[in-house]
């Protein structure tokens, strides 16, 4: 079995193939579609039989890009906004959480923001801890002190995204906002 990241817990039993069994008596297309399901947080399995009675079983894992709440805690999301236990992942509580966002594809708009965001290089992106979206699809982004940013329009282009975020940049590197701000909005591109 190979896959970044190490396997996935209870593999071996889930597989549905033990030593000893005949190789082709199972269906490998099935046995894919069944570990998908039964694990969310691979993105990709393939499993082939070899020469010497080998079978082999490669897998991708999913890359969690930000947190959605759910019922025992947060749910990890990847770029596709496909939802996935955390369980098995460490340092994700540093990604920001979701909230007014479905997981699948109603996510990926909010997610190729976040990372048009990130790609900005802007300093401030990463006190960012929460990204709400409101209807009709506004965004606010809270910081880590809880300073909500109400960004505005989810659907702009990746030039109005940079132009935004650099613009809010000179706006918290003014020595007026030393003392702390209570919130931030833009009410245009280039006016907050």
């Amino acid at each position: 079995v190979d896959g970044a990241g190490g396997a996935p817990q209870g593999r071996e039993q889930r597989l549905g193939v033990a030593a000893g069994d005949h190789l082709f008596r199972f269906s490998t297309r099935q046995t894919e579609a069944r570990l998908l399901k039964e694990f969310p947080q691979l993105s990709r399995v393939s499993v082939s039989r070899g020469w010497g009675r080998r079978l082999s079983v490669n897998f991708e894992r999913r890359v969690p890009v930000a947190r959605l709440p759910g019922t025992n805690g947060f749910l990890g999301v990847d770029g596709t906004g496909a939802p996935f236990s955390l369980a098995e992942y460490a340092g994700t509580e540093k990604l920001p959480v979701l909230f007014g966002v479905a997981p699948g594809a109603a996510a990926q708009p909010v997610l190729r923001f976040w990372e048009r965001l990130q790609k900005t290089g802007a300093p401030w992106v990463a006190r960012v801890t929460n990204l709400k979206v409101l209807p009709p699809a506004d965004v606010t982004l809270y910081f880590e002190d809880e300073t909500p940013v109400h960004w505005g329009p989810l659907a702009a282009e990746p030039g109005v995204v940079l132009r935004k975020a650099q613009r809010l940049e000179r706006v918290l590197a003014d020595e007026v906002l030393a003392g702390g701000i209570e919130y931030v909005r833009f009410v245009e591109e280039n006016r907050l």
